[in-house]
Parts: C-alpha cells; sequence; structure tokens
C-alpha cells in the first residue's frame, strides 16, 4: 500500500516540482548567453562610458532576477509539501485520507518521502545551474571551458595528500550524512508545526506557520548555543581535526534523535489528536 501512496503523492506533485526546474533551467539558459556575448569586454574595448553602465546594469539586473528566482524556487518546493500536507490530512481532505484501510506512519512516509526527494532533486539542479553560470561567467572572462576546468580539477586531486584524510574520516562521514539527513529533519519540523497547529479550533494553518516561524527560530538559537562551547574548548588548544571530528559526531547524533522525536510526534497528532476540520 505504501508503493501506491508513493505513487499518488508523486503524481500529485511531479507537476509543481517540474515547474519550478525548468524555471531554473530557463534562468540558467538565459545567463549563459548572455555571458557568452562577451558584452562587458567589447564595452570595455570602445570605451564608451553609456555602453559600460548598459552591461553593468544588464547584468546586474540578471543576476538579481537569477537570485532571487533561486529562492523563489526552492521556497515553493519546500513549502508547498508543507501546505500539502496540512491540506491533505487535517482539512476535508483528511475524512478520505485517515480512512483509507492504512496506518497513519504510511501516510507519513509517503508525503515524507516524495517530499524529500524533490528537496534533493531541485538541490541537484539549483547546483547545476550555479555551477553552469560560473562557468559561462569564466568562460566569457578568460576563455575558460569545461575541459580546462577537469583538467585543474585532476591536477589539484594528484596535489592533495590523501593521507591527511583519515585524521578527519569522522567528520566527512558525519557531514555527509548530516547533508543527507537534514532534509528529512527539515520536511518533518514542517509536518509537526502543522500537527500542533491544527489542534487548535480556528485559523489552523496560519497557526501552523507561526508556529514553524517559531522552530526555526530556537533552531537557530540552539545551534548558536550548542557551538559556543565547541568554540571555548577549540581556543583552549585542542587540536582542529579532533575538535570537528567531535563536534561533527555529535551534531549527527543530534539530528538523527531530532528526526526520530519529530516522526513519533506526527504520528502522535494523526493517531491521537486529529481534528479536522
Amino acid at each position: 500500500m505504501l508503493k501506491k501512496l508513493i505513487k499518488h503523492e508523486w503524481k500529485d506533485t511531479w507537476t509543481v516540482g517540474t515547474v519550478c526546474a525548468v524555471i531554473v533551467a530557463v534562468l540558467t539558459v538565459i545567463g549563459m548567453i548572455i555571458f557568452s556575448l562577451d558584452i562587458w569586454q567589447e564595452s570595455a574595448n570602445r570605451n564608451n562610458e553609456m555602453a559600460e553602465q548598459f552591461t553593468s546594469m544588464t547584468i546586474m539586473l540578471y543576476v538579481m532576477m537569477f537570485v532571487w528566482g533561486l529562492i523563489g524556487v526552492v521556497f515553493v518546493v519546500k513549502y508547498y509539501f508543507f501546505y500539502r500536507y496540512y491540506k491533505n490530512l487535517f482539512t476535508d481532505h483528511g475524512y478520505l485520507m485517515n480512512t483509507l484501510p492504512v496506518k497513519s506512519t504510511e501516510l507519513i512516509n509517503a508525503k515524507l518521502i516524495v517530499a524529500v526527494i524533490w528537496q534533493y532533486l531541485i538541490g541537484l539542479v539549483v547546483g547545476i545551474a550555479i555551477f553552469s553560470l560560473i562557468m559561462s561567467v569564466l568562460a566569457g572572462i578568460g576563455d575558460y571551458n569545461f575541459s580546462e576546468f577537469m583538467r585543474d580539477l585532476g591536477d589539484l586531486l594528484r596535489e592533495i595528500e590523501w593521507s591527511e584524510f583519515s585524521e578527519v574520516i569522522p567528520f566527512l562521514i558525519s557531514m555527509f550524512f548530516i547533508c543527507l539527513l537534514a532534509p528529512i529533519g527539515g520536511v518533518l519540523l514542517m509536518y509537526a508545526a502543522v500537527g500542533i497547529g491544527q489542534t487548535a479550533k480556528k485559523l489552523k494553518f496560519l497557526i501552523a506557520v507561526f508556529i514553524l516561524i517559531g522552530f526555526n527560530i530556537i533552531k537557530q538559537f540552539v545551534v548558536s548555543y550548542i557551538s559556543l562551547p565547541f568554540s571555548l574548548l577549540m581556543e583552549d588548544a585542542i587540536p582542529t581535526n579532533t575538535f570537528m571530528n567531535i563536534a561533527s559526531v555529535i551534531a549527527l547524533l543530534v539530528l538523527i534523535g531530532v528526526i526520530i522525536g519529530l516522526y513519533f510526534l506526527n504520528r502522535y497528532f494523526l493517531e491521537k489528536k486529529l481534528n479536522l476540520e
């Protein structure tokens, strides 16, 4: 049944994710075209102040459009699933979803899996877009192409003392799993805000939004507060590698604990505190 739920969830959400990915791709192609024209070099060679101002304004406007476009896409993809979770499970849609012959964990798992997959996909698209744009800028400024980048990357990898990485293996492994698990924790945190908000009698979604904002503020405060002792320990001559390993492993364990706690909290709201509109 979980596979059917995932298939249904993907079918209902792929349009939004695909449109966002296409927007990023279009913005990137526009930028690559702009930077491939060498318009700033031509204006500089002509020593034309008006042309230089026009070129600078064009590039500045595009960069603003690109940055805000990426922010908008990430925002939409992230909070679309926040609203969808509320709408599907805690409004009139919930009368159907919560009467299906499935466990509450399957409902959470299906929505969580699809939401996280889209976080990964959009993150990958954004990363490729930024890399492509940087390569276009470098190619436009100094005739630097992708083959030269790969050659320089190979030279860099050959010069690295790989034996030194053995001292920070716990850090590298921990950071890999933190990056992998962070989107899961973020989605579950949004779901928890929805679960708490739906217990109210009125304005449930609005309350959930304010609760999510509060969660994010608390999260930032806790992260800053926890990092302070480690900063003090580092000043007391603890080796940098040791500090990185300890801090990253603790951060990973805390993240895993938070994810587990949020998961069971969301299950609790679906099973014990369901308050449909």
